[in-house]
């Protein structure tokens, strides 16, 4: 399935570029922001792409290898501030940051993310960083997993599904995403088109990948690294994410050193959904750096 990029006319729309800009796509996926982002500023501008995801890596390096002001760097967005110091980029006038999970990842089996696909419970976007969804799963203390499943899953059957897995795993380890998924089926109804295992696995690949974590530090340098009059666009798929977001933007309002381009955040059309049905639940939300 070739990878849509959400909102993807809004997002050029409210960040506004220029000829000679010089730009940050935080999340490359496949290269669709970028390629249309490069397409504004021209030559003369230059772009930072980054990707934790080494497949995101590899198709970008190829599909931009003929572009010499193109910068791709193997890397989380919270490591912008280093990167863009080690490429002696002081300022920018533009940063991305679509938040979450790609079409790449979720259709790829063995990468462990889909709840509907048979593949080995991973779920990291950089393959070797950190324990996978199957040492947590197997391994962490219950309260710990609860937790994870409550806070971070937003599942409100967290406890009955953290006793059971508890349960299971005292007999048998969770290797497979079918195992784990069918697992929970068992005893969470499912609620109008949400899978019962949606959340759990929300709440697992946030933990594998300490995403709310790297979004606050990456808001966070990715704002510091604007010039004066530059725009951050972020793209948030789940509450977690766009309470994040929204909190950061209205501080950095109150402080006097944002402005909020749109104080409610853009949702996809009609038409877009349709298209891409993964588009659903995105929010965008845009600032710039007075």
């Amino acid at each position: 399935m070739q990878h849509k990029p959400v909102l993807f006319e809004e997002t050029l729309r409210y960040l506004e570029l220029q000829p000679g800009m010089v730009v940050v796509d935080g999340t490359l996926g496949g290269g669709g922001h970028a390629e249309a982002m490069l397409e504004i500023i021209g030559p003369e501008g230059t772009l930072v792409g980054f990707d934790r995801d080494e497949e995101a890596i590899k198709r970008c390096q190829d599909r931009f290898k003929d572009r010499k002001n193109v910068h791709v760097v193997h890397a989380n967005f919270r490591s912008m501030d280093q990167a863009l110091r080690d490429l002696n980029i002081s300022q920018v006038n533009a940063v991305l940051l679509d938040i979450g999970i790609s079409s790449f990842q979720i259709d790829e089996a063995e990468r462990g993310f889909s709840f509907q696909k048979e593949g080995p419970l991973d779920m990291r976007m950089n393959k070797r960083e950190g324990p996978t969804a199957a040492d947590l799963v197997n391994t962490l203390p219950s309260k710990e997993l609860d937790r994870i499943l409550f806070e971070w899953g937003e599942e409100r059957s967290a406890r009955k599904i953290t006793r059971v897995i508890c349960d299971r795993r005292s007999k048998k380890r969770f290797e497979t995403t079918l195992d784990l998924a069918q697992t929970i089926e068992k005893i969470v109804p499912r609620h109008g088109r949400l899978h019962p295992a949606t959340r759990t696995f929300q709440g697992l690949r946030i933990a594998v990948n300490d995403e709310l974590g790297a979004l606050e530090d990456g808001l966070r340098f990715g704002f510091e690294s604007l010039a004066s009059g530059g725009k951050m666009a972020v793209i948030s798929f789940h509450s977690l994410e766009e309470r994040i977001v929204k909190n950061y933007f209205r501080d950095k309002m109150r402080s006097g050193d944002g402005l909020l381009i749109n104080k409610k955040p853009i949702t996809p059309t009609v038409d877009e959904v349709r298209l891409n049905s993964r588009s659903r639940s995105a929010k965008l939300r845009v600032i710039e750096k007075r």
